[in-house]
């Protein structure tokens, strides 16, 4: 069988990926990800399936909510030339502790303001455990 012709349970989605068998469902129930080819025990995932709940979790890790991916997906497929040197870009500076700061150009990583807010608070949390830990040893 040819690989990309490999087709998977939901069992082995849910271990290729770390995700759980209820967690991709949901994911099929809000749309982001295609239901399973064939119906009943014979349903079954494709690769298309499996990269698609890797995109998943790699959106989440930036950030985006389950809204947002399915924006994301809604969005219309372009191929982006490459940005000449000259090309203007936002880049935003967030100071997160005493001589350390955040340089993010959040529309390049797909983040919204929200989502941007919150990695600048989570960076914060975890400085304020690392200097803490320091200050303790």
């Amino acid at each position: 069988m040819n690989t990309d012709e490999r087709t998977f349970s939901i069992d082995e989605l849910s271990d290729l990926t770390g995700t759980s068998r209820r967690t991709i469902r949901y994911y099929v129930q809000e749309g982001i990800l295609d239901r399973p080819e064939g119906i009943a025990r014979g349903a079954h995932y494709t690769r298309r399936h499996l990269q698609r709940v890797l995109d998943i979790m790699s959106w989440q890790a930036e950030g985006l909510t389950i809204d947002g991916i399915r924006q994301r997906l809604a969005a219309p497929e372009t191929t982006a030339a490459p940005r000449p040197r000259s090309a203007m870009e936002v880049w935003t500076r967030i100071t997160l502790h005493d001589g350390v700061e955040l340089h993010i150009n959040a529309e390049a990583a797909g983040l919204t303001p929200e989502a941007t807010r919150r990695l600048a608070d989570a960076l914060r949390q975890m400085l304020k455990q690392i200097t803490s830990e320091g200050v303790e040893e």
